[in-house]
């Protein structure tokens, strides 16, 4: 997605979406571009919707782990109020944000964990 989304022309989608993919795996330095090509890529009302497991409290932002898959991944973990920052300097407004909590097998819950934002691209 980084690397290929330039291909599309300005303002060819109504909508983008990323479910837990792109701010759960992108390098912070990434992040930001990330985001200016896709209000490039949204026409002007078009939503861009997303979700992500946010930061927690004296948590860094990114690591490696071992996934369910068995293989090592990166993982990051933005802070929304970032996130919300970063996407109005490029023309998108938050819409709408819910979080909600995770439940870890050994019963643990995280609060607020799991994030979801829409935003819309500004006329």
């Amino acid at each position: 997605m980084h690397h290929e989304i330039d291909a599309f022309p300005d303002h060819s989608f109504k909508g983008a979406w990323s479910c837990a993919a792109f701010l759960t795996h992108t390098p912070h330095e990434w992040v930001e571009p990330t985001l200016a090509q896709i209000a490039r890529i949204l026409a002007p009302g078009g939503i861009f919707a997303v979700s992500y497991a946010q930061r927690q409290p004296g948590q860094g932002y990114d690591y490696l782990k071992l996934s369910s898959t068995g293989r090592i991944k990166y993982f990051s973990h933005p802070k929304t109020a970032e996130i919300v920052e970063l996407a109005r300097r490029h023309g998108l407004a938050l819409e709408r944000e819910t979080v909600n909590d995770y439940v870890e097998a050994s019963g643990t819950v995280v609060k607020d964990l799991f994030v979801s934002q829409f935003f819309r691209k500004e006329a």
